[in-house]
C-alpha cells in the first residue's frame, strides 16, 4: 500500500470517529429553549430535561421570603 492510501484511509477513519462522537454526544446534550406556555404544554414529559424558560417576570408577582436558605 502506498503512503498516500496509508494516509487516506487514515483521515477518513478519524474523520468519522469525529463524526461519530458529535452525532452520539449530540442528542444526550440537547438543552431546549421554551417559552411558559410550551413547557405547560409538555406536561410530565418536560420532567428530567435540560430546559430553559424565557420569560417576563412582572415586578408585582416577585415575592421575597428572607427567611428561605
Amino acid at each position: 500500500m502506498s503512503s498516500k492510501t496509508k494516509f487516506t484511509v487514515a483521515g477518513l477513519l478519524i474523520v468519522a470517529a469525529v463524526v461519530y462522537l458529535i452525532v452520539s454526544s449530540t442528542g444526550s446534550t440537547a438543552h431546549f429553549f421554551l417559552t411558559i406556555e410550551e413547557l405547560r404544554a409538555m406536561g410530565e414529559e418536560a420532567i428530567g430535561r435540560n430546559v430553559t424558560v424565557s420569560g417576563a417576570v412582572l415586578g408585582d408577582t416577585i415575592v421575597y421570603d428572607s427567611s428561605a436558605p
